[in-house]
């Protein structure tokens, strides 16, 4: 039996206890009671409604033995000592209630909640703990995608097994149905950083399948003060942005192309720090490939939104915003771009850093060549050599490949990578980097 529903039998099991014996309590206390105390006045909806009027009842007390009923009645009363039970309603002087004068008729007004409550809690822990149907998950399957949804939203309490239908449903249902709307929601209400260690990725997951239905409450989300979850939503974003690109195997299911928002720009740069987020889609390297390409009519501010990275105190901030000015053929932050790349043309204990730099010096230009000056003469050999094959592409190109297949100490992936390394390629290789 899973989590929530050993949770559900165990608080109905323990409330319904104390309800009957609230219950027993006050029968034992009206039975023993000479008096005739007031219930107080009768509030169904208050009753039943108000969940902490379940188990208690607001009593007026007041003793309404000796009071005459507001209508006469036809029959004399014979006693004029002991409590009379009186078929006509009374008003109780104190709190103004209308009741009767039959004593078990208050009993069972008094205890009427606590019972009805009782009964409900107690069918509530045999359903969760002895039906097959609820114990083997089979209600999940039959249960409205809206009403998983909003399960979905209470952490710890939710059998995994919800998510995974919502998962499945997520793929399959009518994506514009009402109820679609209510997973969304929940969806993003996952991506909170909180104490969960799967549930953002399982959100991430369902808005991918969600497509551009996602869009904009995903945008809304950039604006979060939650950094998780505007690095959550840009990752998601750039993926949309990324499949319905012309070109793509997927643009043939959007109608147009996504024009990303300034606020996807500015999260995008804000994921190139070093974070302690570990999620499957890599923020960093995601970013860094969408910021490379954007077309510079769609984003015109991208290249001086970077340039005050170049001064960060953190390298991979540095590294990542002179790797995508150089992919941009930024010429004119060549003179800060250029040596940060360069650094990452040696030997270090970085994987996977000196075949990108390479080719984001090669394509900055002329304007990198005075950062490899110092590296022609370097004793590290892998340096040096990368320095001599970026010098040589750029002065003199056109030199024969096995030539320059000498020069290439820094990857196998290619014979050139000044020339030949794709920008998938570079992703791939700054992912393992990070």
């Amino acid at each position: 039996m899973n989590t929530m529903l050993q949770f559900i039998a165990i608080v109905s099991w323990l409330t319904a206890a104390w309800c009957a014996f609230i219950s027993i309590r006050k029968i034992l206390r009206f039975r023993r009671s000479p008096s005739l105390p007031c219930p107080g006045p009768s509030t169904w909806w208050h009753d039943w409604i108000l969940p902490w009027s379940w188990t208690s009842s607001s009593q007026c007390g007041y003793d309404l033995r000796g009071l005459a009923p507001l209508q006469p009645t036809n029959e004399p009363s014979t006693d004029t000592v002991s409590p009379v039970s009186h078929p006509v309603p009374i008003q109780c002087p104190e709190c103004g209630g209308h009741t009767h004068i039959d004593r078990r008729r208050l009993i069972l007004r008094a205890s009427n909640r606590p019972i009805a409550f009782t009964t409900l809690l107690i069918l509530a822990a045999i359903l969760a703990t002895h039906i097959a149907w609820i114990r083997n998950d089979a209600w999940i399957r039959m249960a409205p995608t809206a009403l998983l949804a909003h399960a979905a939203t209470y952490g710890k309490l939710t059998p995994e097994s919800v998510y995974d239908e919502l998962s499945d449903r997520a793929r399959k249902d009518n994506k514009e149905s009402w109820q679609y709307d209510s997973l969304i929601k929940s969806a993003i209400s996952n991506l909170h950083d909180d104490a969960l260690h799967f549930n953002a990725e399982w959100a991430f997951d369902v808005l991918t399948s969600a497509g551009e239905r996602a869009v904009p409450r995903l945008e809304r989300e950039l604006n979060s003060p939650d950094y998780q979850v505007r690095q959550f939503a840009a990752s998601l974003l750039i993926l949309h942005w990324d499949h319905s690109r012309p070109g793509s195997r997927y643009a043939h299911t959007y109608e147009t192309p996504y024009l990303p928002p300034d606020l996807l720009i500015k999260a995008a740069i804000e994921a190139l720090k070093s974070d302690n987020i570990s999620f499957v889609h890599a923020n960093a390297a995601d970013s860094m490939e969408f910021l490379s390409q954007i077309d510079r009519d769609v984003a015109p501010d991208v290249e001086q939104s970077l340039a005050p990275s170049l001064d960060s105190s953190d390298p991979q901030e540095r590294f990542l915003s002179a790797l995508i000015l150089g992919l941009r053929g930024a010429s004119a932050h060549a003179p800060k771009a250029a040596p940060i790349l360069a650094e990452h043309l040696k030997h270090n204990s970085i994987t996977n850093d000196a075949a990108p730099a390479a080719r984001a010096l090669y394509l900055l230009g002329p304007a990198c060549l005075p950062a490899l000056e110092p590296l022609l003469t370097s004793l590290d050999t892998q340096a040096a050599s990368a320095a001599l094959l970026i010098r040589l592409n750029i002065l003199t190109p056109g030199e024969p490949l096995e030539k320059r297949k000498a020069l290439n100490s820094i990857t196998k992936l290619c014979h050139d990578p000044t020339l030949e390394l794709t920008r998938r390629q570079i992703r791939e290789m700054i992912r393992h980097a990070l």
